[in-house]
């Protein structure tokens, strides 16, 4: 009876994911929509943008068309005069013509089969063969069966003007009328054109255009104030002829989606004001996020519910139990829950609980074993201190090492590369245990074998810490003070990578030797270390150590500490 109650009880997590699947079937609607919200938001804006391109496309394309459609008209009406009265046509009737429309044309010729101006507006020109010059020589192609031809602005080949020329030819009697335009008649024809297009061109509520002319002063514009002003924006435009630049900007103190256009004399600008896209989509912004919140919101409810009841509580109940575990208590044992799940899971903490407390019986005799094999191995790779370091005539040499560990990453070396130099080392991996160890025996080695081959200290420290960082997976380093001694001048030329700083002590007066203490070895491959040097008198004592004796602690705490250090090696002399 009992345990029929306790299976009841009992549910699988898999009973309880299919009733989260809602939650998360809600929690991807809300992704969802606020995907859909901001495809939205960059697809509006980027309507924005070929709405505003499309409008300065078209303005640059009117105006050109409003102008052409002006001058052949103009040049089809003096065309038609002169077919009607060809006797009448004479050099002072068409200068009266020119005085009489001299807001938009500027010199009237015409031109005979031959490509010769028989009448003109400016007697100078009468005379002229058209085909003497490859400037005029373009029009004869009206003698040739094409009613019209326009150049671009270009000098006059007499006056040197500025002019802007087209033509029309004159079926019946297979000549050609040519008109001549100045370039203000021209720039002022298009000023006009280009103020009554561009009032035309509204875009959005309060977008409009706005024409600049090289000098960035507004020439035209949907909205008259603006005209005459300077473009208070000119980043916006484009450098080169051609050339269109799309950016969110401020225009004349609203901010707007603008598409700028160089047509080369000029610039097109279109900008639509910003806030008017943001209206526009503001209130579908607050009904998305206001359902978001609202779904979110009984979803965190729900799921926050059924997860803490069936997860969380339970979870804490194991949590509790392996903290104690993994603190040592390997008595403790885990409960049974009300799920088959955490069921089987404490068992399985349990059993292997007490497999655990059996491996480390075993391992602990195993690993003092190598442990012990380990620290041997790493005593043996240190130098001993023989007579010939202890009772030198010139030198005496004493070292010594205590691991914090049974094996450690700290380390001395030294040993003689000549007659007279004296290399030593101390140095100090970022690590202990037998990682450390490794490390060490790799970069004492490495040092012994670079001091060997003649490199000078700071070439033998550079081209060991390029070797040490290089498959350095563990990311360790090692601090390092290495110094060539002669033994009989007393030159001590010395590399400082990031260890402390060695003591010289003569007759009870101690001091560090604080210079450049430069980067530590094995952390970045293109080091480049620098030699340093000072000199050690008869009777001087120099003294390496690692961090381990200033950082030894007492009972309460405090550290053994450089003065300290300092006073005990004075107490020595």
């Amino acid at each position: 009876m009992s345990s029929n109650t306790h299976s009841n009880k009992n549910k699988k997590i898999g009973s309880l994911i299919r009733i989260w699947t809602v939650v998360v079937i809600t929690v991807t609607f809300v992704i969802a929509l606020i995907v859909v919200t901001t495809v939205q938001y960059f697809s509006q804006k980027k309507f924005c943008f070929q709405m505003v391109e499309k409008q300065v496309q078209d303005v640059g394309n009117d105006v050109e068309d409003v102008i052409e459609k002006i001058i052949i008209n103009w040049t089809k009406y003096f065309v038609k005069g002169v077919e009607q009265l060809p006797g009448e046509i004479d050099n002072k009737t068409l200068n009266e013509l020119v005085i009489t429309n001299a807001e938009l044309i500027s010199e009237i010729n015409i031109v005979n089969s031959d490509g010769i101006i028989i009448y003109s507006s400016d007697p100078n020109f009468v005379g002229f063969d058209m085909k003497e010059s490859e400037k005029t020589a373009e029009f004869m192609c009206l003698l040739q069966g094409q009613d019209y031809y326009e150049q671009d602005i270009r000098p006059n080949i007499l006056t040197n003007e500025e002019m802007w020329y087209v033509g029309m030819a004159i079926p019946s009697n297979n000549s050609f009328v040519q008109v001549g335009i100045s370039k203000e008649n021209y720039e002022n024809l298009f000023k006009m054109s280009i103020r009554e297009t561009a009032k035309n061109y509204n875009i959005g509520v309060s977008g409009g255009i706005i024409v600049c002319d090289k000098e960035y002063n507004v020439i035209a514009c949907t909205e008259d104030e603006y005209i005459g002003l300077s473009l208070d924006n000119k980043d916006i435009l484009p450098a080169s002829v051609g050339e269109k630049t799309s950016v969110e900007a401020k225009v004349f103190g609203k901010n707007s989606y603008v598409v700028a256009e160089n047509r080369g004399d000029y610039y097109v600008i279109g900008a639509y004001p910003t806030e008017e896209m943001s209206s526009i989509t503001t209130m579908n912004t607050v009904l998305n996020v206001l359902t978001f919140l609202i779904i979110l919101l009984g979803a965190i409810l729900i799921f926050t519910g059924l997860y803490n009841k069936y997860v969380i509580k339970n979870l804490d109940r194991v949590n509790e139990s392996l903290k104690k575990i993994t603190s040592g208590d390997l008595d403790e044992r885990v409960e049974g829950y009300d799920t088959i799940e955490f069921n089987v899971l404490s068992d399985g903490i349990n059993k292997t609980v007490d497999r655990l407390k059996d491996m480390i019986s075993e391992a602990d005799e195993r690993v003092k074993m190598e442990l012990e094999m380990a620290r041997n191995i790493q005593q043996m790779s240190l130098p001993e201190c023989i007579d010939v370091y202890r009772n030198n005539s010139r030198f005496s040499l004493y070292a010594y090492m205590e691991t914090a560990k049974i094996v450690g990453g700290d380390f001395y070396d030294f040993y003689m590369v000549s007659q007279d130099i004296l290399v030593a080392t101390m140095a100090d991996v970022s690590d202990k245990g037998i990682p450390a160890a490794m490390f060490m025996m790799r970069a004492k080695t490495l040092m012994k074998s670079l001091a060997g081959e003649g490199l000078s200290v700071e070439e033998m420290a550079t081209q060991a810490n390029k070797a040490l960082w290089e498959n350095n997976d563990g990311n360790m380093f090692v601090t390092a003070w290495i110094g060539f001694i002669n033994v009989e001048t007393g030159l001590v030329k010395y590399v400082h990578a990031g260890h402390t700083c060695p003591v010289v002590f003569r007759n009870a007066d101690s001091y560090f030797v604080k210079k450049e203490r430069e980067m530590l070895m094995g952390s970045i491959d293109d080091l480049e270390y620098h030699e340093q040097e000072f000199t050690l008198q008869s009777g001087d004592c120099l003294f390496l150590y690692t961090d381990g004796v200033i950082e030894a602690e007492d009972v309460e705490g405090n550290f053994y500490g450089k003065e300290r250090l300092l006073t005990e090696l004075d107490g020595m002399n």
